[in-house]
């Protein structure tokens, strides 16, 4: 194997490489003789420019308007006539020279070793008769080629890629061409296609432009800045209208309209009934800016909806510019829409935490406006609007919390003196006109109005309502069911008795899927006040353990024994009992049980036949199958201690809620078992 051009057959002495390397050696003298002798590029380590005599070498080129020279042995000085962009190409990736300098009298190609590593990435590695170009991130070999005449040059063919390149690039194409063909991208990106991979373009100096791409990409351009100011308080109102909301309350209030000051960002806020009475309300705002600030309104800025074009004659006679947005461009009455969604989401905020029912929202949404006015803001220097409006810091000591429980003094409202002055009310929200609150009664429906207020913040009756609604009909349905079954009679009471308490218990029933099924309360004795040899004698464990169950169902089918049937399929007949009889082989393998439903008031019998190896299995015990058509379901029997008749005396108050008013110093004696007894 040859060591020079690794080929076999001869050995480095007689190799032809060895032998052309005998001529005398030549200078590389940059002539105008030599000017076309070689084409390839030379890897050479002390040039700081990649530099070239041949301009079909370059992809992307332009003129050079600098002043400096190329400075060659000898101290001659070469001009540079141009500076452009070339790509050698490799099996891996292409190598890129950038800001190569074109020197017609130059009369080799070369490469500056610093520049080229820098630009691609790359290292390169010489050895005596060859060289290699590597990856520096992988390590793995991109070039490699043979010292030739003492000069570390790219393989021919390498180079000549760039010429064909070149070939390629004397077809130029014009730029809307290389849109259409790239898919249409955006100019930006085209044109650093164009410079980056040295695509040929016709240079044009007009203004590009793409009727497809004006047609179907076209979007919403972005919001700046608003350009609308001003010097004074209400010289700039924004104004729009929200709703229709779905629920009302007895007013019938369904919109509300608000108007910002542009200055100060104040807000004011009126409840509509219906989306034109924002017309009718115009007359009353203006007024009562006029009264309360001695000022008129210049400007209003709203969108460009009908109910505002009504207003358009009456702005106009009474001196007022009315700016409107673009049809279907709510971003830019962007202060309007920021406040709707602050009052909006301020009030289902304060809806939410007083547990009270949507229908309320027209007052939430009133007081919500209140301490959003007196808050500091970032854009008034964390000032409140109301102080930048009237020049007074905010009083926070009337603030109270929305749907709290309250007392209002009611005297003035009373028919007769015997009334109580006060009744639980909800604080409703602020009186605008006057200072005053205004108070709910949850049970006449009626709005107090009243300065004389006592208020329990951390109370909210709306909670308690939803809470005693559903724990008083559980009591409800419990109570009743107690008297339907006589499990008590009221007596008067006694020295000789022993009357122990109660109280109820209330628990949640929940489905599978963890929701309310329902809420069930329960009458517990207050059994620790009973005494033994009095009120009781021996005590039981109601519960039976599963084990119990499956072992006596387990003997009681093997001796063919009477079990008597908890099902809802059955509860309509009374004393239904389970026989079991002989049991007979079948073709398939299995057994078949003969199975008899006997009905204790009538004599009627039922037989049903039915197979161990079938799959719908409704009765399951410990060591038999027995498989009856019906269907397993689960049986839960509502007041079941009621079925236990009391031989003791046993006295018990009357349940909490549940006091007769003809017999309120009665006592209930028991007849039968209720939960807690002993």
């Amino acid at each position: 194997m040859c060591q020079l051009c690794e080929k076999p057959g001869h050995t480095a002495k007689i190799c032809r490489l060895n032998k052309s390397s005998i001529k005398e050696p030549v200078a590389n003298i940059a002539t105008a003789s030599q000017f076309h002798d070689n084409k390839n590029w030379v890897v050479y380590s002390r040039a700081s420019h990649h530099v070239t005599a041949d301009l079909n070498n370059l992809s992307l080129y332009t003129e050079y308007g600098g002043l400096e020279k190329i400075a060659v042995g000898g101290g001659t000085s070469l001009s540079i006539n141009h500076i452009g962009f070339s790509i050698i190409s490799t099996t891996n990736k292409p190598l890129k020279l950038t800001n190569v300098l074109h020197v017609p009298v130059m009369n080799r190609n070369l490469i500056s070793i610093s520049k080229f590593c820098k630009t691609n990435n790359v290292f390169v590695e010489f050895f005596p008769f060859h060289f290699l170009v590597k990856d520096s991130s992988m390590g793995a070999p991109l070039v490699r080629s043979l010292n030739r005449n003492g000069l570390y040059e790219l393989p021919r063919c390498m180079s000549h890629l760039s010429m064909i390149t070149t070939t390629f690039l004397s077809v130029k194409t014009s730029f809307d061409v290389w849109h259409r063909r790239l898919g249409h991208p955006s100019s930006e990106i085209l044109t650093f296609m164009l410079k980056f991979f040295g695509l040929p373009s016709i240079a044009s100096n007009k203004a590009f432009s793409c009727n497809s791409c004006a047609c179907n990409e076209s979007h919403k351009l972005p919001f700046g800045q608003s350009t609308l100011s001003s010097t004074k308080h209400l010289q700039l109102l924004y104004t729009d209208v929200w709703g229709p909301a779905q629920i009302s309350f007895v007013e019938g209030f369904r919109y509300y309209v608000i108007y910002i000051d542009h200055f100060t960002k104040y807000i004011w806020f009126f409840l509509m009934k219906h989306n034109s009475d924002v017309y009718l309300l115009l007359p009353i705002f203006k007024a009562l800016v006029k009264k309360a600030f001695n000022t008129s309104i210049t400007c209003i800025y709203s969108d460009n909806g009908g109910k505002y074009q009504k207003m358009s004659k009456y702005l106009a006679t009474h001196g007022i510019s009315h700016l409107t947005t673009p049809p279907y461009t709510l971003e830019l009455n962007g202060a309007a829409e920021r406040r709707h969604k602050h009052i909006v989401e301020t009030g289902l905020t304060l809806l939410h935490h007083a547990s009270m029912p949507l229908k309320f929202w027209s007052h939430a949404f009133q007081v919500a406006v209140y301490p959003i006015n007196k808050l500091p803001t970032p854009l008034l220097n964390l000032k409140s609007p109301f102080e930048i409006l009237f020049e007074t810091p905010p009083n926070y000591s009337k603030l109270k919390v929305f749907g709290c429980l309250c007392y209002p003094w009611l005297k003035p409202y009373n028919k007769h003196k015997l009334q109580p002055k006060s009744k639980p009310c909800v604080f409703l929200r602020y009186s605008i006109n006057q200072s005053a609150y205004k108070c709910f009664d949850h049970e006449s429906q009626r709005i107090f109005v009243s300065r004389h207020v006592m208020f329990q913040e951390h109370i909210f009756p709306f909670t308690s309502a939803k809470t005693q609604t559903t724990s008083r009909q559980a009591m409800i349905e419990e109570f009743n069911a107690l008297v339907k079954n006589q499990t008590w009679v009221l007596v008067p009471p006694s020295s000789k008795q022993t009357v122990i308490g109660c109280k109820w218990v209330f628990k949640i029933k929940r489905k599978p899927d963890g929701s309310i099924d329902r809420y069930k309360a329960r009458l517990v004795a207050k059994g620790f006040h009973q005494r033994e040899g009095i009120d009781y004698t021996d005590t039981l464990i109601p519960v039976i353990k599963p084990t119990t169950i499956k072992i006596v169902l387990s003997i009681a089918l093997s001796y063919g024994w009477p079990i008597q049937l908890s099902r809802p399929k059955f509860r309509a007949m009374t004393g239904v009992c389970l026989y079991t009889t002989k049991e007979y082989s079948t073709s398939s393998g299995g057994t078949r049980t003969n199975v008899q439903l006997v009905n204790a008031e009538t004599p009627t019998k039922r037989w049903i036949q039915v197979y161990k190896d079938t799959s719908d299995i409704a009765y399951t015990s410990l060591y038999e199958s027995i498989k009856v058509k019906v269907s397993h379901q689960q049986l839960d029997v509502n007041n079941a201690f009621l079925q236990g008749t009391l031989s003791e005396e046993v006295y018990m108050a009357q349940p909490t809620g549940f006091l007769d008013k003809d017999k309120p110093f009665h006592v209930c004696k028991l007849h039968k078992a209720i939960y807690g007894l002993k």
